[in-house]
């Protein structure tokens, strides 16, 4: 970028105070200074000495505006909070590494811990589901349940559960029990 009749541009000084063109996004601000093109060196100089000079940088936000997947939000939600990643995971209960992995959409909370999530959050994340099974396997992660844990809660065995989570038959028997499952709602 030229300045005052390409006499001066902007450059950087990395941290091992070498000087080179400034390329935005990976330059520090307050590294960057004007050089004197002339200069066999490129030595740093200022091109105007009694006239102040201010330098606004354009920082992107850490997350994007409308998250898609459920790392995005804990960036966007994190970055609101104005937390650190470990502020944030000793506030939800896991590790930081384990946050880290989540935010990274490296990895995906279990059940136990995803109802902890949408509380951290403040909503549900993921796509409402308009099927059955995709229903029963949604109300079953807000509540923090394992299959094991909702199958015995229906009184139906585990892989009964399992089942109708995968679209594999219907609660024929268990449709009161299963309606009151999916109708709960917290006091």
């Amino acid at each position: 970028m030229s300045f005052c009749g390409d006499k001066y541009r902007f450059v950087w000084c990395n941290s091992s105070g070498g000087i080179g063109p400034h390329s935005g996004h990976d330059a520090n601000p307050a590294n960057i200074r004007f050089a004197f093109l002339g200069s066999p060196h490129e030595s740093v100089a200022f091109p105007l000495p009694l006239i102040p000079v201010s330098f606004q940088w354009a920082r992107p936000k850490p997350y994007p505006e409308n998250p898609q997947t459920l790392g995005e939000h804990l960036q966007r939600r994190r970055a609101q909070r104005n937390l650190l990643q470990k502020e944030a995971a000793a506030e939800i209960g896991v590790i930081e590494a384990t946050y880290y992995l989540w935010e990274k959409d490296r990895a995906f909370p279990n059940a136990r811990l995803y109802a902890t999530v949408v509380k951290f959050l403040g909503y549900d994340p993921l796509p409402v589901g308009e099927g059955f099974p995709e229903r029963l396997k949604r109300e079953r992660w807000l509540r923090g349940l394992t299959i094991r844990e909702a199958a015995k809660l229906l009184g139906v065995n585990e892989s009964t559960f399992g089942d109708w989570e995968l679209g594999r038959g219907e609660p024929l028997k268990h449709q009161q029990a299963v309606g009151d499952f999916l109708e709960f709602k917290e006091p």
